[in-house]
């Protein structure tokens, strides 16, 4: 009874942990998605700029 109630505990526990850790994925993956792409556009543009004035 004891290892039942504390394995249903576990699961209870688990499943709210599994919810936040999606949530957190869903909420950072566009945050760094547009650091990745500040970072892409930043060295990007002394390439560019070089080009233009050759």
């Amino acid at each position: 009874m004891l290892v039942f109630g504390g394995l249903l505990l576990g699961l209870e526990v688990a499943e709210a942990w599994s919810w936040l850790s999606v949530a957190g994925f869903a909420l950072m993956t566009p945050v760094y998605a547009v650091q990745g792409t500040r970072r892409l556009r930043t060295r990007r543009r002394p390439t560019a700029r070089a080009d233009r004035r050759a």
